[in-house]
């Protein structure tokens, strides 16, 4: 029997990794390992919680102000005391600091590595930093490679890397799609924070932003941004799930706070940000997973970063890249929040993400390869 094993440490990890554990635990000749670094501890356990599953292995490496070397340093020790030593494969995903590791300790142990949403690059080594430096290491030492889309097989191959590619979707709509079909119901929080969900009139606007790059002087351009919207728009309502990163935190909340359009929230589940994805008109954020979720729901998202790793949905018409810039912020709101025909255009284009198959997918190409 094989052994396979997961190596994950945030919640879009958990979220992108889950469905493709579920997909290999059904197969009968292969048994898997959930190894939780404990880089994101408290927002990945939510994730396991909603998928019914906890995780097998768990470090403690979460530090108040860790710095990146001191996560990177931390992950490494651990894990490489607790890596099963009859692993056939290592499988990470995308670009953090606990996919950079576990593919790293693969490589120094000799075992093959899979790397779930492959290929994805901004061209910019220091934006997303340091997402960028990480996935590009892992395609150095992964033999698999499972690209969401052509454009990142095209990157892949642009790098010299031909061999082992497969297009397959990204796992983040498997998971959007399965937990979103469960109709489960939002929190009692949620319920109190947002009575707007159950009013078909009121237009919900789903604000994040917590991309380290955006530290300084973005965040506090996007921040005036949604003050200056929220003041102008009245007839929106902004619901902000505030990263609990003192970089964000503090500023989001002294700047915010007290503006009655403003729901400034903790981090939600992820059942109930998928609600209010459903639920909101647009979203104007810095996340990848938004990015590539909210198409399923017909929820245009405004890119806040000046640049994206996931064009595919720029380039469809689903979302667009708008920046950090204040005024640009505050024009590509109001252009589409005015302009209806725009904004339905916008909600009818296809998911160029994938179709909800992608674990299945790459489930059946391991099993056959290892």
């Amino acid at each position: 029997m094989k052994h396979f094993v997961l190596v994950l440490g945030t919640r879009p990890e958990a979220i992108k990794l889950l469905p493709l554990n579920i997909e290999l635990r059904k197969k009968e000749n292969v048994r898997t390992t959930v190894i939780l670094t404990g880089q994101h501890r408290e927002l990945v356990e939510d994730v396991f919680h909603t998928f019914g599953c906890d995780a097998d292995i768990k470090l403690d490496t979460m530090k108040h102000n860790q710095s990146l070397a001191g996560i990177t340093a931390r992950v490494l020790e651990g894990l490489d005391g607790l890596l099963p030593e009859d692993a056939d494969l290592v499988i990470v995903q995308g670009d953090t600091a606990s996919a950079f590791v576990g593919s790293l300790l693969a490589y120094y142990r000799g075992i093959p590595c899979a790397h779930v949403e492959a290929g994805l690059r901004s061209g910019d080594v220091h934006s997303p930093f340091p997402e960028e430096f990480n996935r590009r290491a892992v395609s150095i030492t992964a033999r698999w490679h499972f690209a969401p889309t052509l454009t990142a097989a095209g990157n892949l191959a642009a790098e010299g890397i031909h061999d082992h590619v497969h297009v397959v979707g990204n796992t983040s709509i498997d998971a959007a799609l399965t937990i979103a079909a469960k109709n489960l119901p939002p929190s009692d929080m949620l319920r109190a924070a947002l009575p707007e969900l159950t009013d078909s009139n009121a237009r919900v606007v789903l604000v994040s932003a917590h991309r380290r790059e955006s530290f300084g002087e973005g965040i506090t351009s996007i921040i005036a941004a949604i003050r200056k919207i929220a003041k102008e728009r009245p007839d929106f309502v902004f619901v902000w799930p505030v990263h609990p990163n003192p970089n964000i935190h503090g500023v989001v909340m002294e700047s915010l706070a007290n503006i009655g359009n403003i729901r400034l929230l903790k981090p939600l589940s992820y059942n109930d940000l998928l609600i209010v994805m459903q639920r909101s008109y647009l979203a104007l954020s810095d996340s990848g997973g938004i990015q590539e979720e909210a198409p399923c729901f017909a929820c245009p998202v405004l890119v806040l970063r000046k640049t994206t790793e996931r064009p595919e949905a720029i380039e469809a018409g689903c979302n667009i890249l708008v920046g950090t810039d204040t005024g640009a912020i505050v024009d590509a709101f109001n252009r589409l929040a005015d302009d209806r025909a725009l904004h339905r255009r916008m909600t009818e284009i296809d998911n160029p993400y994938g179709d909800g198959t992608a674990s299945r997918k790459i489930a059946d190409t391991l099993l056959s390869a290892v």
